[in-house]
């Protein structure tokens, strides 16, 4: 099944659905029934034997209708049964479900005992990607060049939960989420740029303490920075390209701003890893460019413009 092929949206929310009941506590599920012993991280066949409820969101990221229907806090989970329910898929995965599916063991002397679980190194793969294709409405691995969706109400709900998500959680949110995060922030770069320009606080479509957080959680990934920082560069220049601006000077004080903000983010990246020591080091920022897939399309000047403004953040 990992394989590939084509699903239908229901047949994948249906797996994935049965595979929670399987493990969730609150539904008479038993959270260690997928534990194995030994990592089996890395290894494409045995996705679905690491972990198989990450390996149907892999799947589910394929198609970005049902990924979005399945994490849409407003949709109803089962609208075949006639009866409106709470979808609560992405709070589960987010903040009560188990990722820790690996089996450990301890000695003392001679005598073996059970270790504590820890999560594998793959742990979040298939859910980052079925977040990201979920809030854009681009398939993860989509390979068409700028292929922007415009985003619906849905869209902008799973963005809006992932981004408090993201701002509640601080110094722990996961490492496996900062890229798919800044390719979601990528693909908002309008209502990320006119939050890190503003001028005014009280009027930023996201606020800007909160969206500070998430830019520096995301920026303590390198790859990850370089998605958020070239994405915003391309915002940033739509916006100083206008030819027909209120203000000559607002766009390019705007610009600045958002630089600026990178910046920071930035900085306070690198002193949280600083910090934590389990945090993936910054080094030098030979860094990613925004998949192309993510953004509107601009020319080859813009393309240059791109270029300068993202140096100047380096």
């Amino acid at each position: 099944m990992q394989q590939g092929g084509s699903y239908s949206p229901q047949f994948l929310h249906d797996m994935a659905d049965d595979i929670r009941a399987a493990e969730d506590r609150s539904k008479g599920g038993n959270p260690d029934v997928w534990d194995l012993d030994g990592d089996f991280s890395g290894k494409h066949d045995d996705w679905f034997a690491n972990d198989p409820l990450d390996g149907v969101l892999n799947l589910m990221s394929r198609n970005p209708g049902a990924a979005t229907a399945y994490l849409d806090p407003d949709s109803d989970p089962n609208p075949l049964d006639g009866k409106p329910e709470k979808n609560d898929r992405l709070d589960y995965l987010l903040n009560k479900r188990d990722w820790k599916v690996v089996d450990t063991v301890a000695w003392h002397g001679d005598l073996q005992y059970a270790g504590p679980d820890i999560e594998d190194r793959d742990n979040r793969a298939g859910l980052g990607r079925a977040l990201q294709a979920a809030a854009t409405g681009i398939a993860a691995d989509n390979t068409e060049r700028h292929a922007y969706v415009p985003h619906t109400a849905a869209h902008d709900r799973i963005f809006d939960y992932a981004f408090e998500y993201a701002a509640k959680k601080e110094n722990d949110f996961p490492p496996a989420l900062r890229e798919p995060m800044a390719g979601v922030l990528a693909n908002y770069g309008d209502k990320v740029h006119r939050s890190t320009s503003s001028l005014d606080i009280t009027d930023d479509p996201l606020p800007q303490k909160k969206l500070l957080e998430v830019m520096k959680q995301v920026s303590r990934d390198k790859n990850a920075y370089g998605i958020l920082n070239e994405g915003l560069g391309y915002e940033t220049l739509r916006v100083v390209s206008d030819p027909d601006p209120k203000d000559d000077r607002a766009p390019l004080i705007r610009a600045g701003r958002t630089i600026g903000f990178l910046e920071e983010a930035r900085t306070q990246a690198i002193e949280a890893d600083k910090k934590d020591l389990s945090g993936q080091k910054m080094g030098t920022y030979h860094m990613l460019g925004a998949p192309v897939t993510l953004i509107p399309v601009l020319g080859d000047a813009a393309q240059r413009g791109v270029d300068f403004l993202t140096t100047a953040c380096m």
